[in-house]
């Protein structure tokens, strides 16, 4: 087992380990150059930020999603739209048909 002496000297050497330990010393102007570069993120114009949110892919492909989805219904409709419309045009057609009938009178022709 250890003894009282040998747990003193462990203690001793992990004590003396730490007088070796140098703080770490940041790079000349980092503070500077970090709060510049939080600044810059920061001081984005109203339309940068608008675009950059715009641009992420999750918004893209929802409003691709979007825009195939409307032009589905457009053509949807419009196949149903047009074979309506064939028949009211038909029926319109035969409502305002012009019957012309020309008959000549020979008979009293005077000049």
């Amino acid at each position: 087992m250890n003894t009282k002496s040998a747990i003193e000297s462990q203690i001793e050497t992990a004590l003396s380990s730490l007088d070796n330990i140098v703080p770490a010393a940041a790079p000349n102007f980092f503070t500077g150059k970090v709060m510049s570069r939080l600044n810059e993120k920061s001081s984005g114009s109203f339309i940068d930020t608008w675009v950059s949110w715009l641009l992420r892919p999750q918004v893209a492909f929802a409003a691709l999603c979007i825009i195939i989805l409307l032009n589905v219904f457009a053509v949807v409709y419009n196949l149903d739209y047009s074979k309506g419309q064939d028949q009211s045009n038909i029926a319109i057609s035969e409502a305002y048909t012009q019957n012309t009938s020309t008959s000549f009178y020979l008979e009293n022709v005077k000049p």
